[in-house]
């Protein structure tokens, strides 16, 4: 130990505060400059190894509270910043920023290590994500902001869209209603926005019904939810199980599809997915 010093810290035990030297398997550099108290890191401290480096808070030997984590692939390369924010016990913690090597950045709050709770993840592509999150995923009720301004909001479940869901596609002034099962959808109504009064973006959607509307989304929703206790059943995971296949801020000729229908002429097909997890408007469910 170099330059330490002695004070007292919780419960009257003595504090110190020294630069030490800690052998490192295989070789390498691990110092550790901060508080000591009965032989454990305790307070403020700084640890630099040869791949990592944190500097914050510390109790009982482990990271916990406020600190910074910096990592590096090898010795010669700059240190780079990953995660800045709350820990327990050596995990990440509370709220925090999480900074990752594909250039998404995730911001919000972590659970033993995992996202959990509120959070907007910044995606490289430019996108974003933002809701609630369970177990790393998204879980609940969460949007999408596409760059190119189209956005859905809606329910999701193990970080695949599942439930009632509303796709604002603004660069076709069209809007797709509908439900969700496995990241799929499985049926809803394509409307054209009010702001829609040209053909410049798309096409016009005719105005049509749907003969016994309540029948036909009640059968696809029953179908959604024996799939939903299959999975259940064959998996163990019975959370979000109960959630219903319901779209309350709907009125019920927009869930009937006055203003959507299958056309010719209309130059749309239904939603489908789409190798990145998307769907892709194509038409009317």
């Amino acid at each position: 130990a170099a330059g330490s010093t002695t004070q007292s810290g919780a419960g009257g035990a003595p504090r110190t505060r020294a630069t030490v030297y800690i052998p490192a398997q295989g070789g390498g550099k691990n110092t550790f400059k901060g508080d000591w108290v009965g032989g454990m890191k305790e307070g403020y401290g700084e640890q630099v190894t040869k791949l990592s480096k944190y500097a914050g808070e510390w109790k009982r030997g482990m990271r916990h509270g406020e600190g910074t984590l910096w990592v590096r692939a090898k010795a010669s390369e700059e240190w780079k910043r990953v995660y800045k924010g709350g820990w327990c016990n050596d995990t990440q913690h509370g709220f925090g920023t999480h900074w990752y090597p594909s250039g998404d950045i995730y911001e919000g709050f972590w659970a033993d290590g995992r996202r959990n709770g509120i959070g907007k993840l910044y995606l490289a592509s430019g996108d974003r994500l933002q809701g609630q999150w369970r177990d790393d995923r998204t879980e609940g009720w969460a949007t999408l902001y596409l760059h190119t301004g189209d956005w859905f909001e809606g329910h999701w479940h193990a970080g695949m869209r599942e439930g009632p869901g509303v796709w604002h596609y603004e660069s076709r002034q069209q809007v797709y209603r509908g439900f969700w099962h496995l990241g799929v959808a499985r049926c809803g109504t394509v409307e054209d926005t009010p702001a829609k009064v040209t053909r410049e973006k798309s096409s016009f959607l005719p105005r049509v019904g749907l003969l016994n509307c309540e029948g036909v989304l009640e059968q696809t929703k029953e179908q959604i939810r024996a799939d939903r206790r299959r999975i259940a059943a064959a998996t163990g995971n019975y959370y979000g199980l109960e959630d219903d296949c319901e779209e309350p801020w709907l009125s019920p000729s927009a869930r009937c599809g006055t203003a959507g229908g299958m056309s010719s002429n209309s130059g749309t097909a239904p939603p489908t997915a789409r190798s990145d997890g998307r769907e892709a408007l194509s038409g009317v469910v």
